[in-house]
């Protein structure tokens, strides 16, 4: 049987990240400021929590991240997208790769690359998460997937954030570097629509309070399809302290439901199998996956070009 491990990894300005091969997720993320480590991530030191209450923190999302309102199905000529009050799962049930015990196959002090290999009714696969601390206190993470048929895949991380270790999001403002959303049905999932933010509670275009808006919802990014781009922002007001999220992506799902913590699960469009008039995720046998998130800190007076 597999054994659960932790990883610790560091960069050389002292960005301290705790991972466990369950669920190949990330536990803790401890960044330095003003003489003291700073906590930001949701982090429980029993590993048990991640086991019953709280199974996708910090995790490895996949193969199909969000929710969808079918199975994919493969050998229908198209897509269907009737709509239904019915939830197939949530980042992939008791299938899902955040309750895995991933194989460690490569690791320094400043990354760690887990493997995963499954076989299913319908595909057998391979996947590869990288995580990797850059030197200007990003955490890079690289997922990897090859099958040998083709499959929809989604791939995603579910970090939830607090910048300043308080009790609320009520210090912090927000960026979402999207001009249209996916409006949602009552259990979540999508209309098949994409609209535009102008004039609603979804235009976070430029940095701003949520108050008490809760959101659950994806944006789709403007950026270049298939480029590193930026996706999000969000600083405190409290601490200084900002994150900016890039992806190679074409989504950005904002979650704030617990009040207290955010995420940003950079992904693609959501139950795309089930909506024709969404780009599909479907990736051939032949073509392999690959896609990027970087999540990067920086306080107020750091100044940060992302790829010079």
């Amino acid at each position: 049987m597999k054994q659960i491990k932790c990883i610790d990894l560091t960069n050389h300005k002292g960005l301290q990240v705790k991972l466990t091969n369950f669920g190949a997720r990330i536990l803790s993320i401890k960044y330095s400021y003003q003489g003291h480590l700073m906590e930001l991530h949701e982090y429980y030191p029993l590993l048990e929590v991640y086991k019953i209450k709280r199974k996708h923190t910090g995790a490895t999302l996949g193969p199909f991240a969000g929710r969808l309102s079918r199975k994919p199905q493969y050998n229908t000529p198209a897509r269907q997208d009737k709509q239904t009050d019915s939830v197939y799962s949530l980042h992939s049930g008791d299938a899902g790769f955040h309750l895995c015990i991933w194989d460690i196959k490569e690791q320094k002090d400043d990354y760690v690359v887990f493997e995963l290999n499954q076989t299913t009714q319908e595909h057998s696969f391979k996947v590869y998460v990288t995580y990797m601390l850059t030197l200007d206190n990003g955490i890079m993470i690289q997922w990897e997937m090859k099958s040998d048929s083709d499959m929809y895949i989604n791939m995603s991380h579910h970090a939830y954030f607090n910048l300043d270790q308080s009790d609320t999001l009520d210090h912090h403002r927000f960026m979402i570097q999207a001009d249209m959303y996916i409006p949602l049905r009552p259990n979540k999932i999508p209309t098949g629509h994409v609209i535009p933010v102008q004039d609603s509670v979804y235009d976070l275009r430029t940095l701003q309070a949520i108050n008490s808006e809760r959101y659950d919802h994806s944006f789709v990014i403007d950026k270049p399809i298939k480029e590193m781009g930026l996706a999000a922002k969000a600083v405190s007001m409290e601490s200084g302290i900002t994150l900016s999220c890039y992806t190679t992506q074409p989504c950005v799902h904002f979650y704030t439901q617990n009040g207290r913590f955010f995420s940003l699960e950079t992904q693609h469009y959501p139950d795309n199998p089930n909506q024709k008039n969404f780009p599909s995720s479907l990736v051939a046998a032949t073509e392999g996956y690959k896609e990027q998130c970087l999540y990067r800190f920086s306080h107020q007076d750091e100044k940060f070009n992302p790829f010079g």
